[in-house]
């Protein structure tokens, strides 16, 4: 069998875990690659810096158990996000999916 790239995307930490938990650790039992790119957080202003830090050290905890191979939080304020220039919310996961080249996407 042929090792595929796995690409998940989520728009916060545990949106993975919860969406694609099982198909995540599947793919990763069956040897396939999965990457996780996530893409915003609870961050300032309106939350602790140290709060999302614990957010990511718990995803990553997760992450490991599912057999994720390679994560990526880009850290835009999930309250915020419409906010955000939308040409850097797009460039950022063009980057991920130019990088990874995943054979599939969730």
């Amino acid at each position: 069998m042929m090792t595929k790239k796995i690409l998940v995307v989520a728009p916060h930490p545990d949106d993975e875990t919860l969406g694609v938990g099982g198909t995540i650790a599947k793919l990763a039992s069956e040897g396939h690659e999965v990457h996780v790119l996530v893409v915003s957080g609870h961050l300032p202003p309106l939350y602790k810096r140290e709060d999302y830090e614990r957010t990511v050290n718990e995803a990553h905890q997760a992450l490991d158990i599912l057999g994720v191979s390679k994560s990526k939080f880009l850290e835009f304020p999930a309250t915020m996000i419409g906010d955000m220039p939308l040409h850097k919310l797009n460039k950022s996961i063009f980057e991920m999916i130019s990088n990874v080249k995943p054979h599939m996407v969730f």
